[in-house]
């Protein structure tokens, strides 16, 4: 090929990924197509060809003899196996195509394909071209041709680094794709290895034709020539062979062959509508992880499914409009990219369908996790702002990165997805994923990163509008604090633990004013600490408890009579305190003090109070009783035995007694005759017919316990002897018998006599009497006669003879 001028590209060290759609002269539609444009469609070349022997390489081996269209009706060869590209089913380090296969060519190994053939012509007068193609090695290697064809006098040609040509022979058209907006200094925004889109379409054939239309990932090129437009003098068409040639300008080894990926190549016979452009052009940028632009400038474009729905929003999404990638499904384009990173320079999120698990696949086939429906997509774009952790989050307890990424979801075939990034990428303290349907992130939800096979991942479910983010955790800050004591009350100290958030931390505590993370020497009070990490900051307040005073003590009282001495003592002490006592329960002066202390007493019960005293502590006062005992029951005293001389007494023991002591008569107490602790007394050597009163007390341990005087009183019986004269035994209960009565007979022997002088009755018990009867007979009213002889108890008897009256 011969060109008119020579442009300056050695600061072109990219690699460009170009697609190439040519349209053929037709009327064919085909029922899967790229973004669903079918009309035009001529030739469609992929290197994720799902058609076996497509892409046409020996068993064992990775070159390509045979490319062949997915319409069937087309291929490009190279029977020459070392000039024959090679197959690359992942990424290698001069060819990366979002985790899709390519052809690398290579321009040492002077390897082309191609096809001479004139018919069908691919692209007619007036075609639409693309082509994914990286730049890998273009400056170095002048600016090789990627993709050259011509049927007729159209001629189409494309140089990843350098420009896209067409024209008819005599005119015709370049776009120079390098040096411009947004890459200041000619520098782009993707790596040399990455895919980009290149397309043109349209041959400028004279004065009045502006068809021309040349374009990199879906943004119009700068026209450096035209037909009625020349920018140096003249216009330009490309001078190259008929037929069609991939990966140099012609099939001779020497020409401008490249060192460049080629992953895609669509061809049309139509000058594509602008919606029709966008179809194709979304469908390449979902499958290679391309953000598409608009006006020369980071400004996206709006992405169209083949159904014409709007799957990225370039206008609600304003501000996201860096590193647009994405998964998605349209059966109608054969699409089904599982897994993406973008293909620009600053991306850093992968996403992959469903739950990688810490699993994540080399290449997108091997991706096993389906989208469950058609015309499902995930896109996301981020702000392009500096992803270090630079922002706050959660009221300053953690700090996120600036860069966000903003989420737009369509149909219903993606649940959850896995967002991972490499390792070592990103600052150390980066822990958690945000999402939040707030761009501000003022809620979110967070989700912890997990580390495997190199990467930071977290598996959530991603809605439409929300947006993510990646941050510390959450800082989290424990206290340990040490109060002061009692013996020194100004050595309190805090520790302060903090963990998560953006070390590394400083500290300004208040009212201090330390700025380290623990704190020593404190009195009792509350502290304040300001923590500041990653530039966000929380405020944390501490108390400081004051001396915890000593526990009131436990003292044991007293039980003392009035006038006695007690002696209050502290149960276990402790050698370190001071035992305090008052006569009060709060306030005063201390009046004694130890733990064990003799206080006088008067009036009783009293209370004493007792304190302990540690350093500067004192406790809560203690109640101390001292007490008088309880006096004793009053003895209950009774005469148990009475005679003519001598009355004994008899009262019930009291409990707690330790003895008794009594009174005859008002006189001196004196112990009981039955000894101290005794419980009966006899006074004896009394007369017949005498009272006697007895006054018992009951004893106690202490004089305040003895009881008061139990009373009893008693008369001496008398010691005559008393015979009835008559008796009435007629069953009505009284005098029923005849008997002799006395305090003073000890025995006695009694005889009954009739009046004829008949023994009738006859006893010797001194209880016993007759009842009027003989032999069982009530004996007739009438004088009957007695002798008695009675025994006293002195010892002395005495007879009595007389007569009774016995009536019924």
């Amino acid at each position: 090929m011969k060109k008119a001028f020579i442009y300056n590209t050695q600061r072109m060290q990219r690699f460009l990924v170009c697609t190439v759609v040519v349209c053929l002269c037709n009327t064919l539609i085909y029922a899967q197509s790229p973004g669903g444009v079918s009309t035009g469609l001529t030739s469609w070349f992929k290197a994720n060809s799902s058609v076996a022997g497509n892409v046409d390489t020996a068993v064992g081996s990775t070159s390509v003899a045979n490319w062949k269209s997915e319409l069937g009706n087309f291929q490009v060869s190279q029977p020459t196996v070392s000039r024959q590209p090679t197959f690359q089913a992942t990424a290698t380090t001069i060819g990366s195509f979002n985790f899709n296969p390519f052809l690398q060519f290579s321009k040492a190994g002077n390897t082309v394909l191609y096809n001479t053939a004139t018919t069908p012509d691919l692209a007619g007068n007036n075609g639409s071209l693309f082509m994914v193609v990286n730049t890998y090695n273009g400056v170095t290697d002048g600016n090789p041709s990627g993709l050259t064809y011509k049927a007729n006098t159209y001629a189409y040609q494309f140089k990843p680094s350098f420009r896209v040509q067409s024209g008819d022979g005599i005119a015709g058209g370049t776009g120079d794709f390098y040096n411009w907006a947004p890459f200041p200094s000619g520098v782009p925004g993707y790596a040399e290895k990455a895919g980009i889109i290149l397309s043109c379409k349209g041959v400028d054939k004279s004065t009045a034709d502006l068809f021309f239309d040349a374009r990199r990932n879906g943004d119009s090129i700068a026209v450096s020539h035209r037909y009625n437009q020349p920018a140096d003098g003249y216009s330009y068409t490309p001078i190259i062979p008929t037929g069609l040639y991939m990966g140099s300008d012609g099939a001779a080894a020497g020409g401008q062959n490249m060192s460049c990926g080629l992953a895609e190549v669509i061809s049309y016979d139509t000058y594509l509508t602008e919606e029709d452009q966008n179809k194709v052009e979304t469908y390449l940028a979902v499958k290679y992880g391309i953000t598409l632009t608009r006006g020369q400038s980071t400004t996206a474009r709006d992405y169209a499914a083949t159904n014409g729905s709007t799957i990225w929003n370039a206008t609600a999404n304003a501000g996201y409009s860096f590193n647009i990638t994405g998964i998605g499904r349209d059966d109608n384009s054969v699409l089904l990219q599982k897994q993406s990173l973008s293909a620009h320079n600053n991306a850093l999120v992968y996403i992959y369908n469903g739950t990688a698990g810490g699993n994540f696949p080399a290449a997108n086939a091997d991706n096993t996790i389906g989208i469950s429906s058609d015309l499902s997509y995930l896109l996301i774009g981020d702000n392009g702002l500096a992803n270090t952790l630079s922002d706050c989050a959660g009221n300053g307890y953690l700090n996120r990165m600036p860069r966000t990424w903003k989420v737009q979801k369509t149909g219903t075939g993606i649940s959850t997805v896995t967002i991972a990034v490499d390792t070592g990428v990103l600052s150390a303290n980066t822990k958690r994923l945000l999402v939040s349907a707030d761009a501000g992130f003022s809620t979110f939800n967070s989700y912890p990163l997990t580390i495997a096979n190199g990467k930071l991942y977290a598996e959530v479910t991603l809605n439409n509008n929300e947006f993510f983010t990646f941050a510390t955790d959450s800082l989290q800050v424990a206290f340990t604090m040490v109060a002061p004591v009692c013996t020194s009350t100004s050595n309190g100290s805090i520790t302060t633990v903090v963990t998560g958030g953006n070390a590394p931390y400083v500290y300004a505590w208040s009212p201090s004013g330390e700025t380290t993370a623990n704190i020593t020497g404190k009195p009792a009070g509350t502290y304040t600490v300001t923590i500041m990490h990653g530039g966000c900051q929380i405020t944390r307040s501490v108390t400081l408890a004051a001396p915890a005073p000593p526990l009131g003590p436990v003292a044991t009282g007293a039980t003392v009579c009035p006038g006695e001495t007690a002696t209050l003592t502290i149960q276990n002490p402790n050698a370190a305190y001071t035992y305090n006592w008052y006569t009060q329960s709060t306030g005063g002066t201390p009046q004694v003090t130890g733990s064990t202390v003799t206080v006088a007493t008067t009036t009783l019960p009293a209370t004493w109070y007792a304190e302990v005293q540690h350093g500067s502590c004192t406790s809560t006062r203690t109640p101390v009783v001292i007490s008088q005992p309880a006096a004793l029951a009053t003895p209950l005293v009774i005469p148990v035995t009475v005679t003519p001389g001598s009355v004994t007494f008899q009262w019930q023991a009291v409990a707690g007694a330790t003895g008794y002591q009594v009174s005859i008569n008002g006189g001196a107490y004196i112990s009981p005759s039955s000894g101290s602790m005794g419980t009966t007394h006899t006074v004896s050597g009394l007369q017949p017919l005498t009272t006697v009163t007895i006054h018992v007390i009951a004893l106690g341990a202490k004089s305040c316990q003895n009881s008061t005087p139990g009373k009893a009183t008693a008369k001496t019986l008398t010691d005559e002897i008393f015979i009835p004269n008559t008796f009435t035994p007629n069953g009505d209960g009284k005098n029923e018998l005849f008997k002799v009565y006395g305090n003073v007979i000890a025995g006695l022997t009694m005889k009954v006599f009739n009046q004829w002088g008949e023994a009738i009755y006859e006893t010797n018990s001194i209880t016993a009497g007759w009842d009027g009867t003989h032999k069982g007979k009530l004996q007739p009213i009438g004088v009957y006669y007695y002798v008695i002889r009675i025994r006293l108890t002195d010892g002395t008897e005495v007879t009595r003879k007389g007569s009774v009256n016995l009536l019924h």
